[in-house]
C-alpha cells in the first residue's frame, strides 16, 4: 500500500476506495452500490448501530433502508456455510481464534450449520424457499466433496500450513487506488461451490449443480490475482453434492496456466483504467451515468429488490414498464 498516499477526487466523488475483478461484477452494478447504495447504508447502519430508541421514526426508517437494499440467497448462504465449515476443520487454531474468536472446532461448525438450518429465504430470489430446502439436502455430501477437492489441491500445489482468507489491496501500474481481493485458502486457492438447481418437475424437486468443464471467467479473474500477487500457480476447486473438479495445468485446464492468467490480469488492468477514465472526466453522478451502459440481465442486476431497480433505472433515465 505504499503506493496510495491520498485517495484522488474522483475515487471520493463517486465512493470508491478500491477497485475489485470487473468480471464478477457489472460496472454499472458497481458504479451504482459505491456511489447510491453504500452512502445511504453507512448512514443508515450508524443510526442502528447508534443511541437511537428502537421505536423512534429515526431508527424504523433507517431499518426500512438496510432492509430496501439487503439481498441474499440460499445458494450464497449454502457456500459461506460450506467454506467456514472447512476453515473449522483446516485451519491452525490461532488463525480459528481470530477469525471466529474460538478454538473449538466443534463449536464453530455446529454455529456455522445453524446458519444454513436459519436461512431464511430471499423474497426477490425465485424459488428461493425450495432452494434453501434443496442446499440443506446437499450440505453434508458438498461439504464432503469440498474438503476432499482442497486436501487434493493443497498436495497439488505441495503447501505445508493451511492459511485461511485473506483481505489484499495491492496498486497496480496506472491505477490511482488500490485493488481489493480475498484469496480463500494460502492466497492461491479459489473454492466453488455448486448449489442444487431448482426442478420442480423433478422427484426430488432438484437436480445437481454442474461441475463446468472449463473455469468461468469471473473464476479466472480471480486467481489471475493471486498470481500476480504471488508469481505462484493457484488453483480453483469446484465441489457439488457429487464429486470436485480442479482447475490447474496439471489436470489438463491449459486456461489456469501462466500465459493466460497473465493475459487475464493484464484484460483487468485495461478495463480498470477505462473505468478510472470514465470516472476522472465526469464531475457528477448524473454526468458519469451518461457514459456507463447498464446490463440489466447482467447476473448483478439480478434478485434485486424492483424499487431498488427502478431507483437504479430511474437514475439512469430509463422509463418503467
Amino acid at each position: 500500500m505504499e503506493g496510495f498516499q491520498k485517495r484522488p477526487d474522483w475515487a471520493k466523488r463517486f465512493g470508491f476506495d478500491h477497485f475489485s475483478n470487473p468480471q464478477s461484477k457489472h460496472f454499472s452494478w458497481a458504479l451504482f452500490d459505491k456511489a447510491v447504495i453504500r452512502p445511504q447504508l453507512n448512514k443508515a447502519w450508524n443510526v442502528l448501530k447508534g443511541d437511537a430508541p428502537k421505536g423512534s421514526k429515526k431508527y424504523k426508517d433507517a431499518k426500512l433502508i438496510v432492509d430496501k437494499y439487503s439481498y441474499d440467497s440460499a445458494p450464497m448462504c449454502l457456500g459461506r456455510t460450506i467454506q467456514s465449515i472447512c476453515d473449522a476443520r483446516l485451519l491452525p487454531e490461532q488463525e480459528l481464534k481470530h477469525t471466529y474468536g474460538s478454538t473449538d472446532r466443534i463449536e464453530i461448525e455446529k454455529d456455522q450449520r445453524s446458519k444454513m438450518e436459519k436461512y431464511t429465504f430471499d423474497e426477490y430470489t425465485p424459488n428461493d424457499d425450495e432452494k434453501a430446502h434443496a442446499c440443506r439436502e446437499v450440505l453434508d455430501p458438498t461439504l464432503d466433496n469440498a474438503m476432499r477437492g482442497l486436501e487434493h489441491a493443497f498436495k497439488v500445489l505441495g503447501l505445508n500450513t493451511w492459511e485461511g482468507e485473506t483481505n489484499i489491496k495491492m496498486d497496480l501500474n496506472g491505477i490511482e487506488i488500490p485493488y481489493y481481493f480475498k484469496p480463500d485458502f494460502n492466497n492461491l486457492i479459489e473454492l466453488k461451490i455448486r448449489s442444487p438447481r431448482h426442478m420442480p418437475k423433478s422427484k426430488k424437486g432438484w437436480a445437481t449443480g454442474s461441475l463446468p468443464t472449463k473455469p468461468y471467467a469471473s473464476w479466472l479473474g480471480q486467481v489471475s490475482a493471486y498470481y500476480f500477487k504471488t508469481g505462484r500457480q493457484p488453483i480453483v476447486v469446484c465441489a457439488n453434492d457429487r464429486d470436485y473438479r480442479l482447475y490447474h495445468p496439471d489436470e489438463g485446464d491449459y486456461l489456469m496456466e501462466k500465459e493466460n492468467l497473465e493475459f487475464t490480469f493484464d484484460q483487468i488492468v485495461s478495463d480498470l483504467k477505462i473505468q478510472q477514465y470514465i470516472m476522472k472526466n465526469a464531475e457528477d453522478l448524473n454526468e458519469l451515468v451518461q457514459f456507463v451502459q447498464p446490463d440489466w440481465e447482467h447476473l448483478s442486476w439480478s434478485n434485486k429488490n424492483p424499487e431498488v431497480l427502478q431507483e437504479a433505472k430511474d437514475l439512469w433515465g430509463y422509463r418503467s414498464n
